[in-house]
């Protein structure tokens, strides 16, 4: 992982799914809520991006879309992207996931504790159905 090797920080890598994104032309937002559902826990989410969404993507895809963060497609913009097929153990003893974001005109990548809540402003990845 060449943007967010956290084990320079401590971290320990947990789960890694691998690079599967070699295009966005055929790439779809997906929600991962259900019908009533404002959020649900990250393990939620995890477990229906496995199961159910066809959308367990790790953070080999994630660096893949910032190195071509020219051709991810504008109305993805609107969301934080989530990638649960990579789970890193914290130095603090959380599990983070990571995510893209747009901020400032670019895409960046960061981590957030799958722990947490997660609602409608995040998206998981898939191929266009």
């Amino acid at each position: 992982m060449k943007y967010g090797d956290k084990t320079k920080d401590g971290w320990k890598l947990l789960e890694n799914t691998p690079h599967r994104i070699f295009s966005t032309n055929d790439l779809e937002l997906v929600s991962f809520l259900k019908q009533g559902e404002s959020s649900i826990n990250g393990e939620e989410m995890a477990q229906r991006a496995r199961v159910e969404l066809d959308a367990n993507y790790g953070q080999e895809d994630a660096e893949w879309l910032l190195e071509h963060q020219n051709k991810i497609p504008a109305e993805f913009r609107e969301y934080y992207i989530v990638f649960t097929g990579t789970i890193w153990w914290g130095s603090d003893v959380h599990r983070y996931v990571p995510y893209l974001h747009w901020r400032g005109g670019r895409w960046y990548l960061n981590f957030y504790w799958i722990d947490s809540v997660w609602g409608s402003s995040d998206r998981l990845v898939r191929p266009r159905k």
